[in-house]
């Protein structure tokens, strides 16, 4: 659109809209000053009727009515002082009324016109709205603006009703509501507006009128000579480097665009002379590169090309010009062609590729480019004969394909490292299988240095660097096992096998074959392990039947010399000779207590398991045994709560118990600590503790004691669980407390674990297995003492001892029992074949013969099922005692037994 024209259309639009707008601006401020004044008023008339009223109403000598101009006693109602108000403002042109539905006595001249009528209405839907309306009277414009005005105070309804000429009787809180009406002359305002908007008016039009003739002014300075500058800019575009430029020839900023321009076309002549130069040199380059080249457009017609004789099938320099390559290329390469020429169009970059044609019965391998020449369409098609690196290559892939088939066939891996002169080492090859064995891909290796040697133990890491120096000094080939840790974290054991050569340029070259001999290793360690086990096995084995054999025999004899002092002491009465005999019975219990030592190391001694807490026993053995520990030595006790359940021998237990607290306190004379705990223990897989004894998997209770004394030296503790020995000063201890404890557990399916550090302490574990089983309650009646004399009972008495079985015959008979001896199981059974009413057999479980004490049980009780049995042993092992013909009724005593033992058990078992 031109621009006076539309200078025209804006001068329009404001003649028409800027009236309008000034117009309501003066209506609007009109009503908001007139709405403000009729709202002052109304707070002024509540202020009034609330108080001045009121007050006057409650005084004496005045009054409140209409007629109170001429009396000073009567004050104004508060609809006449609306209209007196109105008499303080009417020199600013507003008149103030007040109308009502029910105009009270003496204003009915005052009644409501058309548009009080329309503004008591809407404002009695709308008591806080404003209604307004311009009219004119007599040439005169008047605003009228109304507001509601609740006459609501009990002043104006108590005066109305009591008013005689009152229009109706009984008035109440909002009958009297009337209309605030502000009547203000407008004329002078709207007068003012209009001469206002002629004047904007006036402007605008002499605005428009000066911007015209700026207009005019500026396309005959600025606008011509621009579009001088521009066609001259258009013309060097095309190529034009004679034109002239006239605005050079200017003063002023367009002059200086001018001067520019003729700058540029100087720069363009320039650039013009350089890029002959740079094509001609690139000429000669491309004739001495020995590549051939084509000039091509973007649908690839042949714009120049250079080719080398015998190259291809284009021979010809000049014959193809104008050409498509789509009419010369073979058909599969003319595919790879289209196809990277579309490429080329889509990244605008350089593409390359690789292709072969047949060629005088030969393959021939190629290399193109290509490129686009900057700034225009064309493109430059490059393609070099690769032939002969082609076919090297593909002789070393199958060279190095054959090598690597040799190579990952191999139990092992190649490394090869290459040693400068100057020191510095790097890996040069390594075999595939590297991840197999390091966890580490050979691209790991090659790129990151060092990443073999971090796998090394540092001992190893050492040796294996000396080696490697050694063997490049040297030339001479090395071999080594070491241990590494590899990527998982797993252990393993390599061997390398590696020699040295020298190369021209004076750097060593090391190949060497690693192999993971893990497995092997692992072999020798448990071919070892089982030689040693099956060593202290054997050892462990002899000492046990020595032990169990002189334990068994030892019983003997102290049974014979218990029953024979018992038997002696019956008749002597001197005190003397009393206490004596009390002393040798009291000598002959400790040997007995020795050799279930002995037999308890041998796992041959008589237990009899029941369900136990250990943490009971533990509190129970700590609450007595405490009090003889000396006060230097502190007891902690560390019990778990929810402990699992044992079963095992109770005095047994309460025996390793005690031995571990006594060499506690043996171990600290200085004081220290003694520390008690308790835990439950699950063993998932087979385990060997120190001493290559295995423990199975399952719930173990482990119960430790620990203390703070010197220790046990590393070479003495191989050997503290043989008998007889000990680290504690000559007549100290027997040897036999740890030794009987390691029976103990063993026989109990258990397991001792010792940890010791000289000069910080030490602690043993004993590991009980859990009772799984539900633990039947039972009840423990309360025995009755009895006589344990007999009633001439018969016994039938088998014992293969010569001292012991006198004793046995002497001590029941004199307990008032009929006595039948045997020096054997077969000597047993004819007596009872021959009179099979004995009341009871009491018999030794090993005995010379073919019955011996199990076999003749079950040979008695073929014919008297229900015979009582008593069984005596020097030793009861589990393989002896349990699953051979026993009843649980049975009793089994084990010797040698105290005489009120025997014949109490007899008593018990005639009862039944």
């Amino acid at each position: 659109m031109p621009i006076p024209l539309f200078l025209l259309l804006c001068m329009g639009i404001a003649w028409v809209t800027v009236p309008r707008i000034l117009e309501n601006s003066t209506v609007d401020f009109v009503t908001k000053s007139a709405t403000n004044a009729a709202n002052q008023i109304k707070q002024i008339r509540g202020y009034y009727t609330r108080n001045v009223v009121v007050d006057v109403e409650a005084s004496e000598g005045l009054s409140v009515g209409v007629d109170h101009e001429d009396n000073p006693g009567v004050v104004p109602l508060p609809a006449t002082f609306v209209h007196d108000i109105s008499d303080l403002i009417a020199d600013q042109d507003i008149s103030l009324s007040l109308y009502s539905a029910l105009p009270f006595p003496g204003r009915r001249d005052r009644q409501m016109d058309g548009f009080m009528q329309e503004a008591w209405t809407y404002l009695n839907e709308n008591p806080e709205g404003t209604f307004k309306r311009q009219e004119v009277v007599d040439g005169v414009t008047f605003l009228r603006v109304a507001v509601a005005d609740l006459m609501v105070v009990d002043a104006c309804v108590s005066c109305h009703n009591s008013h005689p000429d009152s229009p109706k009787t009984g008035w109440k809180l909002g009958d009297v509501r009337g209309v605030l009406e502000v009547r203000e002359n407008i004329q002078a305002p709207l007068a003012a507006s209009l001469d206002l908007t002629r004047n904007i008016l006036i402007g605008v039009a002499l605005a428009g009128l000066g911007l015209l003739l700026i207009v005019w002014a500026t396309t005959r300075t600025i606008t011509r000579p621009i579009t001088k500058i521009c066609e001259n800019m258009d013309v060097l575009a095309a190529g034009n480097m004679e034109g002239e430029i006239s605005a050079a020839s200017r003063g002023d900023e367009l002059g200086q665009i001018g001067k520019t321009l003729v700058n540029l076309r100087n720069d363009l002549k320039s650039a013009n002379d350089v890029a002959k130069e740079s094509v001609d040199r690139m000429t000669a380059l491309l004739g001495a590169l020995p590549d051939n080249y084509f000039r091509i457009d973007q649908m690839g017609a042949i714009l120049e090309y250079r080719v080398r004789p015998g190259f291809g099938p284009v021979n010809d320099p000049v014959a193809f010009l104008g050409c498509n390559l789509a009419d010369i290329l073979p058909p599969d390469p003319l595919l790879l062609f289209q196809e990277n020429m579309r490429k080329q169009q889509d990244t605008q970059g350089v593409v390359s590729w690789e292709y072969t044609l047949e060629y005088e019965g030969e393959r021939r391998d190629r290399e193109a480019h290509l490129c686009p020449i900057s700034g225009g369409e064309e493109l430059v098609l490059v393609v070099r004969d690769i032939s002969k690196r082609r076919q090297a290559e593909r002789q070393r892939t199958l060279v190095e394909a054959r090598l690597g088939r040799l190579i990952s066939n191999l139990p092992g891996v190649v490394l090869s490292r290459k040693l400068s002169p100057a020191g510095e080492s790097e890996v040069i090859y390594v075999s595939p299988q590297s991840e197999d064995i390091w966890g580490y891909t050979p691209e790991e290796i090659y790129t990151t240095k060092d990443i073999l040697e971090g796998t090394l133990d540092p001992e190893d890491l050492i040796t294996l660097r000396q080696l490697f120096v050694t063997s490049a000094e040297t030339l001479k080939p090395y071999s080594h096992r070491y241990q590494i840790t590899s990527r998982s974290g797993q252990r393993k054991w390599l061997e390398t096998n590696s020699s040295a050569y020298m190369q021209d340029d004076g750097s060593t070259l090391t190949v060497g074959f690693i192999s993971d001999v893990s497995a092997e290793v692992r072999t020798q360690e448990q071919l070892e392990g089982q030689r040693k086990i099956a060593d202290r096995a054997q050892k462990l084995e002899s000492i046990g039947q020595l032990t169990g054999g002189m334990a068994h025999d030892f019983n003997n004899l102290l049974a014979a010399i218990m029953g024979s002092l018992e038997l002696l002491r019956d008749d002597e009465t001197d005190p003397e000779h009393q206490a004596l005999i009390d002393a040798g019975i009291r000598a002959t219990q400790r040997g007995a207590d020795l050799t279930r030592s002995m037999l308890a190391f041998a796992r041959r001694a008589s237990l009899d398991p029941s369900v136990i807490d250990l943490n009971a026993l533990v509190n129970e053995t700590c609450n007595w045994a405490g009090r003889t520990l000396p006060s230097s030595i502190d007891i902690n006790t560390f019990l778990t709560v929810g402990l699992w359940p044992i079963k095992a021998d109770i005095s047994s237990t309460e025996s390793a118990v005690l031995n571990l607290i006594v060499n506690a306190r043996d171990a600290m004379r200085e004081g220290g600590q003694l520390t008690i705990e308790t835990s439950n223990i699950r063993i998932d897989e087979d385990y060997l503790d120190a001493r290559q004894e295995k423990m199975e998997p399952g719930r173990y209770v482990m119960l430790a004691v620990s203390d703070t004394g010197h220790g046990i030296p590393d070479a003495a503790l191989d050997k503290i669980f043989e008998p007889f020995f000990s680290t504690k000063a000559l007549g100290a201890g027997t040897g036999l407390g740890l030794s009987m404890i390691l029976g103990f557990m063993r026989q109990s399916g258990g397991m001792v674990q010792v940890y010791s550090e000289p000069d910080v302490g030490t602690t043993f574990k004993l590991y009980f297995k859990a009772f799984t089983d539900e633990v039947e309650a039972t009840v423990t009646e309360r025995v009755q003492k009895v006589s344990l004399t007999g009633d001439g009972q018969k016994i039938l008495v088998a014992e293969d001892d010569k001292h012991v079985l006198p004793i046995l015959v002497a001590t029941l008979e004199k307990a008032g029992y009929g006595v039948t001896a045997a020096r054997s199981g077969d000597e047993a059974f004819a007596l009872f074949e021959a009179d099979p009413t004995f009341d009871l057999l009491l018999t030794d479980i090993m005995m010379p013969g073919t019955l011996k004490g199990i076999a003749l049980s079950r040979a008695v009780r073929e014919k008297v099922a229900d015979l009582p049995v008593i069984f005596m042993s020097g030793y009861a092992n589990e393989a002896t005692v349990h699953g051979n013909g026993l009843r649980p009724e049975d009793i089994r005593l084990m010797k040698p037994v105290m005489r009120a033992d025997l014949l109490t058990a007899i008593k018990e078992t005639l009862i039944g």
